[in-house]
């Protein structure tokens, strides 16, 4: 039922548009498993969920508020390359505290720090489009979902210590059945726990203490680590799928070429 589907996930982006991060993997599953009629029901489901709830407002005259806020959403800048979130941004943030449109290196004019954050996020949307679309099945869908969640906390600039918990709740069922996930999924628990307490410890004389020291470094080089690592196990497993998927090569004994030469 993916109009239905698509219905309630535009109930999820109204409240909040953090799963815009799941879309790669949703228009993959859709398309792949019920076709692009599908896909067209699921979009008009969308529009009407969304115009149902945003509806009064619009009509009430706050349409320009809406799409401000919502360009607010998507293109934020908060003067750093990360918003306390320790990842691959971290390091340079620490060091010299650059802006989101500064360009990344000076001898390379226009590509900039944002740029570079979204062209990476962009080759993690595919990877996961790719495996979703190899294998369309709820373990793959989750598996991809649970990436997406994590490359958006560790790839684009400006974002939030708390944008890594999503994948707490999308990679938990494919833990829970296969044991091999479970390293991953305890090791992202911990770090994610580390970077909220670290920005919003419990006590306050604690405030700032760990932000920028050489433990949220540690940290941060983990987060990238296990993406990068999980990178590699998704990469391998979209190559074997691949290499499965080829037809075997023809294997002529001295019968069948005779029979094939006969044939002919």
């Amino acid at each position: 039922m993916p109009a239905r589907g698509w219905a309630v996930w535009t109930l999820g982006f109204m409240v909040k548009p953090h799963p815009v991060i799941i879309v790669p993997v949703l228009l993959a599953l859709t398309v792949r498993v019920s076709g692009w009629g599908a896909l067209a029901r699921s979009a008009v489901a969308a529009v009407v969920v969304a115009g149902a709830v945003l509806g009064p407002w619009v009509v009430h005259g706050d349409g320009a508020n809406i799409a401000t806020t919502y360009k607010a959403l998507f293109d934020a800048n908060y003067e750093r390359l990360s918003a306390s979130a320790w990842n691959v941004w971290w390091f340079r943030d620490v060091a010299a505290h650059p802006a989101p449109d500064d360009d990344v290196l000076a001898s390379v004019p226009l590509v900039t720090y944002r740029m570079t954050g979204v062209a990476l996020s962009a080759l993690a949307g595919a990877l996961a489009m790719l495996l979703v679309w190899r294998r369309p099945t709820v373990r793959t869908a989750l598996l991809a979902a649970a990436y997406l969640a994590a490359a958006f906390f560790v790839l684009p600039v400006s974002t939030h210590e708390r944008y890594l918990y999503p994948v707490v709740a999308l990679l938990l069922p494919v833990a829970v059945l296969e044991r091999r996930w479970m390293w991953l999924y305890g090791a992202l628990s911990a770090t994610l726990f580390l970077n909220m307490v670290a920005v919003a410890p419990p006590v306050r004389s604690l405030s700032g203490r760990w932000v920028e020291s050489p433990f949220s470094l540690a940290v941060a080089a983990l987060n990238v680590a296990l993406f990068g690592a999980w990178t590699l196990v998704l990469v391998g497993s979209l190559i074997r799928d691949t290499r499965r998927s080829r037809p075997a090569p023809l294997a002529y004994s001295e019968r069948s070429m005779r029979e094939r030469a006969g044939a002919g």
